[in-house]
């Protein structure tokens, strides 16, 4: 439906519903309608009218249009924070010049509303960053997380608290026991996570995930400066998410 026409049925709308209750006086004195029927009558325009406010209330999610044309500039900062993270990673004294650095991989999450959310929301992988030779699966792209799924649904549903996953610390592995099973199999293979919530107005527009095959105690997921970098990171990204989701 192109502009002109949704701006001409609105316009129709709105003027329907608004005289709607003077046509109902008008058409009953007219005894084009009786009793029965002006009840009817002003019943339908009360359920439109119903119809018309829930809609407008409902958040309207971007489309997958909006999506890509925000992927370049989310995915370089993904990289520019992957490049940052091993120039801190190279800081610390127990990283010698030479000494391999743990592999990880950067996406962010975004809030996914099934029918504009009345049929539920979830979070679903659109912008990553990898090194070069290694990618997410088309599994892991596509698989849906709802909220206390996984460290990134623990993330999106605690708001200001960031999820980790370690697959040796006993502290640290519960995450594991929250993933769903049709999920599980994608993900077997990674090691360590961390997920942050991304903010913009105070609510939640996306999850930045860092994974690897490493476990924390490489990838230092844990220590101060490594997730103030992330921090500073979602700050910066929670301006390019979007405020209402996207389309599920």
């Amino acid at each position: 439906m192109s502009n002109f026409l949704k701006i001409f049925w609105n316009v129709l709308l709105l003027t329907f519903l608004a005289l709607g209750w003077k046509w109902a006086d008008i058409l009953y004195q007219a005894k084009i309608l009786n009793d029965n029927e002006r009840i009817w009558f002003l019943s339908i325009v009360t359920f439109i009218l119903f119809l018309q406010t829930f809609y407008r209330q409902i958040p309207n999610p971007s489309n997958l249009k909006s999506i890509e044309s925000r992927r370049i500039i989310i995915e370089q900062s993904l990289k520019d924070l992957t490049n940052k993270y091993y120039v801190s990673l190279g800081s610390f004294s127990n990283y010698s010049s030479n000494q391999p650095k743990p592999v990880i991989r950067v996406n962010l999450m975004l809030p996914t509303r099934k029918l504009k959310g009345l049929l539920g929301t979830y979070l679903r992988i659109y912008y990553y960053y990898c090194p070069d030779g290694i990618m997410y699966s088309e599994d892991e792209i596509l698989n849906k997380w709802g909220k206390k799924d996984g460290t990134s649904g623990w993330a999106w549903s605690h708001k200001n608290m960031m999820g980790f996953y370690d697959s040796i610390r006993p502290e640290l592995k519960l995450p594991a026991n929250r993933i769903p099973k049709k999920n599980r199999l994608a993900v077997q293979d990674i090691n360590s996570i961390i997920s942050v919530p991304i903010r913009n107005d105070n609510e939640i527009v996306g999850v930045l995930n860092i994974d690897s095959k490493s476990n924390i105690d490489d990838t230092l997921f844990t220590n101060d400066k490594i997730y103030q970098l992330i921090y500073a990171y979602c700050s910066a990204l929670g301006g390019h998410c979007f405020e209402n989701g996207v389309e599920g």
